[in-house]
Order: C-alpha cells, then sequence, then structure tokens
C-alpha cells in the first residue's frame, strides 16, 4: 500500500478550517506531554491558552490528511529566549516526511525569534532519528543549534 501525502499546518484557532482540530489535538499532545513528565493536563491548557490569546513565543503544528483526520502533532514555545520544542509526533510514516516538514517550520519560527538554540523533549533516544534532524543529546537533552542556515530536508 502506498503511503499518503500529509499536510503539515500551523494551527491558527481563529481559523474556522483549523478550529476543529482542536478537541482531537488535545488529547494527542496531552500524551506526549506525559510520556516526558511534563504534567500534560497542566501543560497542554496552558499551551492552548497562550495559542488562543496569540502569544508569538508559541507554535502549534498539525499533520493532517485530505480528509482532516490529524496523524501528527508538534509544539514549541520560546522561554527566556530559547525554543523548546515537544517532541513531533507522527501515527505512521507518510509520503512525505512530515515530521521533518514540522522541525523545519518550527526551527524557522524559532529562528525569526532570535533563538539560537531548540532544545528537543522527547522520551526517548533514538540515534539514527536524532541525527536524521541535525540533533545531539547533551545530558540526555537533545539540542540543535539555529545558528546555521536551516535545511531544506
Amino acid at each position: 500500500m502506498a503511503l499518503s501525502k500529509i499536510h503539515v499546518l500551523r494551527l491558527d484557532p481563529y481559523n474556522m478550517q483549523h478550529a476543529w482540530l482542536i478537541p482531537n489535538l488535545i488529547p494527542r499532545l496531552i500524551d506526549v506531554a506525559n510520556a516526558i513528565d511534563m504534567a500534560g493536563a497542566q501543560m497542554v491548557p496552558s499551551l492552548l491558552s497562550r495559542l488562543y490569546a496569540k502569544d508569538p513565543a508559541v507554535i502549534v503544528m498539525v499533520a493532517v490528511t485530505d480528509k482532516g483526520d490529524i496523524k501528527g502533532q508538534g509544539c514549541a514555545v520560546i522561554t527566556d529566549g530559547k525554543a523548546f520544542i515537544l517532541h513531533p509526533k507522527m501515527d505512521e510514516p507518510s509520503a512525505n516526511d512530515a515530521v521533518g516538514e514540522m522541525l523545519h517550520a518550527i526551527e524557522a519560527w524559532a529562528v525569526e525569534r532570535g533563538a539560537p538554540v531548540a532544545t528537543l523533549l522527547t522520551s526517548r533516544e533514538d540515534p539514527k532519528w536524532l541525527k536524521k534532524y541535525g540533533y545531539g543529546t547533551t545530558q540526555y537533552v537533545s539540542t540543535k543549534s539555529l545558528l546555521q542556515p536551516l535545511s531544506t530536508q
């Protein structure tokens, strides 16, 4: 069976084509946050309230099918000038590199806001995955310099 193309969108809760995704996105974000001991039940409402308040230091990405089913998500915040990315996750492989597209969009957003480093918060360490996206492990925290030109992979 051929892999399907997934569309990667920056979530805008005031765009009616995006807003209906939020109820299905909430438990997915909570699960990812809980997997890395971030108290998802507290973190996600805070993240979404900042998104609704149009906080420029918050970004939420969703990966959807042509039918609008969520197949993946990623989000990040900038705190004290540093970007913290909650591990972008996909349910299944896609024809395009949706995780790479989400990471690239988040990294570009972070660079626009002056963040020199991205810190990837993840529940697991997969050296092959980290290398593919340019991250390295330092004390079990994965980081990537954003001072270099962003790759288009």
